[in-house]
């Protein structure tokens, strides 16, 4: 896959990282880049320890980001 890909409704219901990287594998991405436009609590427990997500608000993209995680 390359691009962009627009998932909706995907917020995790738990705090579960092991759940989250799975979630995330499944979709067959490893490096991901998530924008969201309101940050969200389990999605910020679930990702912050995962080395290759990166979780941010709509305000908060910056070029470096846009250009390090293609998808």
């Amino acid at each position: 896959m390359n691009g962009c890909l627009l998932l909706t409704n995907c917020l995790p219901k738990h705090p579960k990282q092991k759940a989250f990287a799975e979630q995330v594998k499944n979709f067959g991405l490893e490096q991901v880049l998530f924008v969201t436009k309101q940050l969200d609590e389990n999605l910020y427990l679930s990702s912050r320890n995962l080395p290759n997500v990166l979780v941010l608000e709509a305000q908060q993209i910056d070029p470096y980001s846009l250009l390090r995680y293609k998808k």
